[in-house]
């Protein structure tokens, strides 16, 4: 009688584990079934195809012309030299203000971001992100240095009048002086930040013209 009873209680069991382990399988199954109907965004993928990547270009003339624009400045600077501390003082407290003024104007990444960007004279990408910031930014960045370098040159030929006057007396090394900060302001708007908008115009018109013709900017 134990022994049949015993022999039922292990039957009974065994069922039970079964339909336990079954529907255990049933719901493991639905579960997994489930987690691949989900959206992949829920694991870290996209369902959108990747964004194609922008052609890089390289512009042999804008490099040809950047050289020669290099080499313009070393010789103005030579032939307008009066005195070595006032050439550095000169040259870097007109770039060194306009930085400031910008990064006030701008923001720290934004003048980073456009000065790194200048390096599209030679290579740049198609199609290019934020052309029409970055003009708008180097047309500020021309007017800037523009009014640095006035400004620069008002108050260093006022400072000689006042503490130097016997240097004002002397038309050749008086005059080079004051007009030091407009030319090195020229330099460095002229030869290099005006011929980086003009190619970034140029860029934004080509991309125009190919979105209008229903073309790819890809390359």
């Amino acid at each position: 009688m134990v022994a049949k009873d015993a022999a039922d209680f292990i039957d009974a069991s065994s069922d039970c584990c079964q339909a336990i382990g079954g529907l255990l399988s049933s719901s493991g199954c639905q579960f997994k079934a489930k987690l691949l109907q989900m959206p992949s965004q829920g694991r870290g993928e996209s369902d959108e195809a990747p964004a194609a990547q922008p052609t890089v270009l390289t512009d042999w003339g804008g490099a040809a012309a950047l050289l020669i624009c290099g080499l313009i400045p070393p010789v103005v600077i030579i032939l307008t030299a009066t005195n070595g501390a006032w050439e550095v003082a000169s040259l870097f407290g007109v770039i060194g203000t306009t930085v400031v003024l910008t990064v006030m104007s701008h923001g720290v990444r934004a003048t980073y971001a456009f000065f790194d960007r200048t390096s599209w004279i030679v290579r740049y990408p198609v199609p290019a992100p934020g052309l029409n910031g970055l003009i708008s930014q180097a047309k500020s960045v021309i007017a800037t240095v523009d009014a640095v370098g006035a400004f620069a040159s008002v108050v260093t030929g006022i400072a000689i009048l006042i503490y130097a006057p016997a240097v004002s007396t002397n038309p050749k090394v008086f005059v080079p002086i004051i007009l030091k900060p407009v030319i090195d302001a020229a330099l460095f708007s002229e030869f290099w930040i005006r011929p980086f908008k003009r190619k970034l115009q140029r860029m934004l018109t080509s991309q125009l013209e190919q979105t209008a013709r229903g073309t790819p900017t890809t390359a």
